[in-house]
């Protein structure tokens, strides 16, 4: 997670990141770099993170955000996200970019974002959960 605290700066400036896709080693730190690549998709928020996390190694078994709420037994529920956690509100997921900056990353209408999870918006859907992958 380390590679990931260093090279989100570059990603999120717009950098190109082919030669650092290729220093990823770590799944999580793939995943996030996997997650900011993508600017529009047709998929919904729960088939991205589900497309990301396989694309990363990281393999479970699909099920939509409110399942994923609710719990499975791929991912663990945390009480402190980290970079590449799900986080997850009843109908919307996403995948933790910085839990620092409350960042993380989803399919919204207006194509795939960060977004903080603090924001006005996203409070008013409720208190997110957050799910460490286990497999």
């Amino acid at each position: 997670m380390f590679f990931a605290a260093l090279v989100l700066p570059s990603i999120l400036a717009g950098e190109d990141d082919a030669a650092l896709r290729s220093l990823a080693v770590d799944p999580t730190d793939q995943l996030l770099i996997s997650a900011l690549e993508v600017q529009q998709t047709d998929m919904d928020c729960s088939h991205l993170v589900h497309y990301l996390y396989q694309r990363s190694g990281l393999d479970y078994d699909y099920v939509d955000s409110t399942r994923l709420y609710e719990g499975v037994k791929s991912f663990r529920r945390v009480a402190r996200p980290q970079v590449g956690d799900v986080i997850v509100w009843r109908g919307h997921v996403g995948i933790v970019v910085d839990p620092v900056e409350h960042s993380f990353v989803s399919a919204l209408r207006t194509g795939v974002k960060v977004s903080s999870y603090v924001s006005h918006y996203w409070k008013g859907r409720g208190a997110p959960r957050f799910f460490h992958y286990i497999g």
